[in-house]
């Protein structure tokens, strides 16, 4: 929920999310959208256990996208945002 309240408040709340399945990252993406409300979201079996590169390649496949959100696992996305 923390999570939440600061996207709203840094208004970066995202046009779609992209999580992985599993029951973790569903039930944090489940917090946040309670407070920022509902937003276009897909489930993504290869954001489980990704390496940076594939997170980079699930990203680009949504440049689409105004604002993304990946919800994930690390260190996948730790090296990702350290890139």
């Amino acid at each position: 929920e923390r999570a939440g309240h600061w996207l709203r408040e840094q208004a970066l709340v995202p046009d779609c999310v992209v999580c992985s399945p599993s029951r973790r990252t569903r039930e944090t993406l489940e917090a946040v959208l309670g407070v920022i409300g509902y937003v276009d979201q897909r489930l993504d079996e290869r954001i489980y256990e990704a390496t940076s590169g594939t997170l980079a390649a699930v990203a680009d496949e949504h440049r689409d996208v105004g604002r993304l959100l990946l919800v994930g696992h690390n260190p996948g996305l730790e090296r990702l945002a350290a890139l």
